[in-house]
């Protein structure tokens, strides 16, 4: 029953993860990552790519083994009280119990163990049903788990494909803006918002997908995440409030859907709390900041002398202004000098950035990805209509 059980949250209930399958996937995948620790960077990936299509058949196993096991204990006291007929070199025990119920699970029956009562008859048809029925719902979910992972596979190559710097997704931008305003701006925040929360709904019905590691990064959850954050956040505080593109109808729900499924995944197959703090620096070192222009972090300066969180703060703050002079370059505006509302707009990008940069780097620990790597086979294309500052 608690196999079964497990096959009805996994395969048919939507709402629900398997409390053994579940488990079984998550072992398997922390098994495999411990394993390929030390190997080199090909092997490694080529192994890890082979972990979530091999967690399938061992779901598949657990689920049979579970029936052949349950089964056998149903039959072997009926193997003593004369509920079986025996062939003569056949004597009753807990391994002719498991043949019965091996036989019975895959519907062979050489018939040197035959049951005798209607109650055990039941009961051999029961577990026929039952193996059939487990083998027929475990193609549709291998269907809809190739399905889903289609989607992720879609999803990031059409990122990938747009994004013109691989240390900027922002940068998919450009082609958005070829003359300084929008163009189809809509259309592509649109299918963005449709793209995510689909996949988010796959990997809710079907949350062995999380574990799919490809060889090639761009592929991966954290790669989407990164990409469609860093643009999202970019579009949104990256010009003032004034700006007909902060408006666009379609970067509400795209921002709305970004936090939800982030959040969704976080609760279900995180679990564990995001390290995403990071103050805000004064007025006052904002505005001298942004009077001084973005200036890169000095990367000789000992780290001895700054404090590590003013550090980061000051990271942040550049990153605020190259993504600020970034839109300023692509719709072709002027420098905006009201200082207050700049700082208002970095305030509130900063949670947000904070948030799923946490995110990005937690679910890239977790599936086995180096952060350096996750945009590392982006398509260095030149950009045709404008350059990222930075």
């Amino acid at each position: 029953m608690v196999g079964l059980v497990d096959v009805f949250f996994t395969v048919l209930l939507y709402e629900a993860f398997g409390f053994i399958s579940s488990r079984v996937h998550r072992g398997v995948w922390h098994l495999v990552r411990g394993a390929t620790h030390g190997l080199s960077e090909g092997v490694r990936g080529f192994i890890r790519s082979m972990a979530a299509p091999a967690m399938v058949p061992i779901t598949l196993l657990v689920w049979l083994g579970s029936q052949l096991a349950g089964f056998a204990l149903i039959f072997r006291p009926g193997l003593d009280d004369g509920s079986f007929a025996l062939a003569d070199e056949v004597e009753p025990s807990l391994g002719v119990a498991f043949y019965m119920s091996g036989m019975t699970l895959s519907t062979l029956g050489y018939g040197d163990v035959t049951p005798q009562t209607v109650s055990y008859q039941l009961a051999t048809t029961t577990e026929a049903l039952v193996g059939l029925g487990i083998l027929t719902l475990t193609i549709s979910y291998i269907l809809g788990v190739y399905g889903v992972q289609s989607q992720l596979a879609a999803l990031s190559a059409r990122l990938r494909h747009q994004t013109q710097d691989r240390g900027h997704p922002r940068t998919l931008l450009i082609a958005h803006f070829p003359d300084g305003e929008p163009v189809d701006l809509g259309l592509h925040l649109r299918e963005l918002h449709l793209g995510i929360i689909e996949l988010y709904e796959g990997i809710r019905r079907y949350p062995i997908v999380y574990y799919f590691h490809s060889r090639h990064a761009y592929r991966s959850i954290s790669f989407v995440f990164r990409c469609i954050g860093d643009m999202v956040a970019t579009l949104r505080w990256g010009l003032p409030r004034s700006h007909p593109v902060t408006r666009d109808p379609w970067l509400a729900p795209l921002m709305a859907g970004f936090e939800h499924v982030r959040v969704g995944i976080e609760r279900s197959l995180l679990r564990r709390e995001l390290d995403e703090h990071v103050e805000p620096v004064s007025f006052e070192q904002f505005r001298s900041r942004l009077l001084a222009g973005e200036r890169p972090v000095d990367e000789d300066r000992g780290r001895g002398d700054r404090d590590r969180d003013q550090e980061l703060a000051d990271e942040a703050v550049d990153a605020f202004l190259g993504a600020q002079a970034f839109m300023a370059e692509l719709t072709r505006s002027p420098g905006w000098l009201d200082e207050r509302e700049a700082y208002e707009r970095y305030c509130r990008w900063l949670p947000f950035v904070a948030r799923s940069g946490a995110f990005v780097e937690a679910v890239a620990e977790d599936l086995g990805y180096e952060q350096d790597r996750i945009l590392d086979d982006v398509i260095d294309a030149p950009a045709h209509h404008a350059t990222d500052p930075t």
